[in-house]
C-alpha cells in the first residue's frame, strides 16, 4: 500500500499514532495519566475526519514506529525456474515500488537479525536485540535515531510488493554480502529526514526494513546498514509480511464537532474552586480542588526557570537579545499527492509571542493519597461559538512553528512547585494537602480574544468538553492587558 510521509493528510495516520504513541516509542516529558488521558483523545480523532493541524516532531517520530502497516500484494509464478531477486521500480515521479522475490528454494533456517553497529551516542530505547524491532535513539537529541524492523517475507508462489510514496532520490546496491540494499529518500520539505532503507538477505526469505530519523549522516546511514546481519536462531522472531496486509474493511468517519453554542459553554471564574472527582480506584475515590488565583501576561520569561515537569531549564534560545521572547515563524505547506506532486512549502507568517502565568492552587480534598496531573489546554473559540483549532486551516495544508517545543499539544511548558513531583504529576498529593502551582503557556498574541483556558480536561474534543461540563476560563481580557 502506498504511505504519504506527511502528518495529517491520510484518514490512516490518527490510527498509526495512536498504535506507535507507546511509553516504549520515546523518551516521554509528561506522566502515564497524561498519557493515558492522551490515548483517549486520539482513539475518539481514529475515526474522525478532523486532522491535527500542526506537523509536531512527536507525531513525526511515532509516524516512523508505526509505518509498518503495509501489504503484501500476491503475485504470479513467473515463467520458468524462479531465483531470488530484489529490486525496485519508478512508476511515477515520486513513487517507488520495491519487489522482492525469495525465489523457489531459498533456505529456510530460521533467523534472528543483528543490528552490528549504531552511532556512539545511540541507546535501544524499545525493543530488544534479535528481535522483530529495534528503536536507537540519542538522548540529546529526540529526532535522531533508527527503527530496525525484521521481516519474514513470503514465499511460494507470492513475492513482496511495496509501493512507496513522497520519494525524491533512490539508491540500490549489492553489497558486500551479496545482500540487495535499497535506500529511498523521502521529502524533507516540511519536516525532518527521514529516509527509508530496505536489506533483501539474498537467498532467504528475511528482510530488514530501517527509517532513518533526523541528523543521521549518509556515512552513519551506510555504515549502520551495512552492518546488518542474520545468525542462526531457535525461534521465529521475524514478522511475517503476509499478516500485515492492509485491511479490506471500509472506514468509519464520525464528524468532530467544529462550533459550539457559547451560552453552553461552562465558565469558572479566578478565585472560584474546580472540582474534579475520580471514582472506582482501587483506594477509593479521589477528588481534587483546582483554584486559578491569577492569570498573567508577559513578552518575556521573566521568572520562568522550570520545563513542563518542573525541572531546571534554560529560554534563551528563544529569547531577543532585548529579553523579549522571539517570533514563532509559521510555516504553511500544501499536501502533494506523493505520486506526481510532493508536499510544498507555501508561505510563512509572523507570529508574535505572549507568555501567559497561571497561578493555581490544588487541594487534595479526599482522604486518600494519590496524584495530580497537571494537563491544562489552550482552546480558541470566537465569540460565534467556531472551535478556531479545528477549522482555520485548510484541509490541503498543514504548518509547522518554530516555537512549536514550547507550544505543543497547547498545554504548558513550564510547571513550577515546591511541592514533590513525578513528571507533571505532583505525586504523592497527600490527603488534605494544599499546594501552590505556577504554570506556563507560550501562545500566539492574536489570539488573545479569543482563548480560553482548560484547567481539567478529560482528554475528548472541545466540543465533547463543551457537552459533559468541562469548565472553562475566559482569557480574553488579557488582549486588553496586552495592549
Amino acid at each position: 500500500m502506498a504511505k504519504n510521509y506527511l502528518p495529517f493528510d491520510d484518514e490512516c495516520f490518527d490510527k498509526i499514532v495512536e498504535d506507535a504513541f507507546s511509553s516504549e516509542a520515546e523518551v516521554h516529558v509528561f506522566s502515564d495519566r497524561y498519557q493515558k488521558r492522551k490515548e483517549r483523545l486520539m482513539k475518539k480523532n481514529t475515526n474522525k475526519t478532523y486532522k491535527k493541524p500542526v506537523l509536531s516532531k512527536k507525531s513525526i517520530f511515532a509516524m516512523v514506529a508505526a509505518a509498518a502497516v503495509v501489504i503484501a500484494v500476491p503475485t504470479s509464478v513467473y515463467a520458468g525456474s524462479r531465483i531470488y531477486n530484489a529490486y525496485v521500480t519508478e512508476p511515477a515521479k515520486y513513487q517507488r515500488d520495491i519487489t522482492i522475490d525469495a525465489g523457489e528454494s531459498p533456505s529456510m533456517e530460521i533467523k534472528a537479525l543483528n543490528v552490528g553497529w549504531v552511532p556512539d551516542d545511540m541507546k535501544m530505547h524499545s525493543g530488544a536485540e534479535h528481535t522483530s524491532l529495534m528503536k536507537y535513539g540519542a538522548d540529546t537529541d529526540d529526532m535522531r535515531g533508527i527503527s530496525v524492523f525484521f521481516w519474514k517475507i513470503p514465499t511460494g508462489d507470492s513475492v513482496f510488493n511495496e509501493s512507496i510514496t513522497n520519494a525524491v532520490n533512490t539508491n540500490s546496491y549489492t553489497d558486500a554480502s551479496g545482500n540487495d540494499v535499497i535506500v529511498i529518500a523521502h521529502s524533507q520539505e516540511s519536516q525532518e529526514r527521514h529516509d527509508e532503507a530496505w536489506v533483501a538477505f539474498k537467498n532467504t526469505p528475511y528482510a530488514a526494513q530501517v527509517y532513518i530519523m533526523g541528523d543521521v549522516s549518509d556515512e552513519e546511514r551506510d555504515k549502520i546498514l551495512q552492518n546488518l546481519s542474520l545468525e542462526s536462531w531457535d525461534t521465529e522472531v521475524a514478522m511475517d509480511w503476509s499478516e500485515n496486509q492492509e485491511s479490506e474493511e471500509p472506514a468509519e468517519y464520525q464528524e468532530v464537532v467544529t462550533k459550539v453554542d457559547p451560552s453552553s459553554i461552562k465558565l469558572a471564574n479566578i478565585g472560584e474552586p474546580i472540582t474534579s472527582v475520580e471514582e472506582g480506584l482501587e483506594k477509593g475515590t479521589y477528588s481534587v480542588e483546582a483554584t486559578v488565583n491569577d492569570i498573567r501576561i508577559q513578552n518575556n520569561f521573566d521568572g520562568i526557570t522550570t520545563d513542563a515537569a518542573n525541572a531546571p531549564a534554560d529560554y534563551s534560545e528563544y529569547t531577543n537579545p532585548d529579553g523579549t521572547v522571539k517570533d514563532n515563524i509559521r510555516t504553511w505547506y500544501r499536501f502533494g499527492d506523493g505520486v506526481n506532486t510532493i508536499n510544498e512549502k507555501a508561505y510563512e507568517e509572523t507570529l508574535a509571542q505572549s507568555v501567559v502565568i497561571v497561578d493555581v492552587t490544588y487541594k487534595n480534598t479526599s482522604d486518600m493519597d494519590w496524584y495530580e496531573c497537571i494537563f491544562p489546554q489552550m482552546v480558541r473559540i470566537d465569540d460565534d461559538g467556531n472551535l478556531l483549532d479545528y477549522t482555520e486551516r485548510p484541509e490541503d495544508m498543514a504548518y509547522n512553528d518554530s516555537m512549536l517545543d514550547l507550544k505543543m499539544d497547547n498545554t504548558m511548558f513550564s510547571i513550577s512547585t515546591d511541592y514533590a513531583m513525578s513528571k507533571n504529576n505532583l505525586e504523592p498529593f497527600k490527603a488534605g494537602d494544599t499546594v501552590n502551582v505556577q504554570i506556563a503557556f507560550l501562545v500566539n498574541t492574536e489570539d488573545l480574544p479569543d482563548l480560553y483556558l482548560m484547567l481539567q480536561p478529560t482528554g475528548v474534543d472541545i466540543g465533547e468538553e463543551v457537552s459533559e461540563g468541562t469548565a472553562f476560563i475566559d482569557l480574553s481580557f488579557l488582549a486588553d492587558k496586552n495592549k
